[in-house]
């Protein structure tokens, strides 16, 4: 579980684990980076969403493919967000 996602669940106080298998469908792999931001796709909406480090909510794309999209077609969800599209790389 990406520790902002915790972080996140903890301030609401919520249950982190039970969270994140209400929200994630357990298949689908995750992805964390060295700044803490993490995407993942959530089965509540069939969107892969990218969070920051604190956990709230940057960018979302409708898809239900097995991994995250490249082709740069993400929703920002705030206007920092809007100025530019975050640049996804397979390695």
């Amino acid at each position: 579980i990406p520790a902002g996602f915790t972080a996140t669940c903890e301030q609401m106080n919520w249950p982190h684990e039970e969270m994140w298998k209400k929200l994630s469908d357990g298949r689908r792999a995750w992805f964390e980076s060295d700044n803490g931001s993490y995407i993942y796709w959530n089965k509540s909406d069939g969107c892969w969403w990218i969070d920051g480090p604190s956990g709230a909510g940057v960018y979302i794309q409708r898809n239900a493919g097995e991994l995250p999209p490249l082709d740069g077609k993400w929703e920002p969800l705030n206007p920092v967000a809007a100025a530019a599209q975050p640049v996804l790389t397979a390695s």
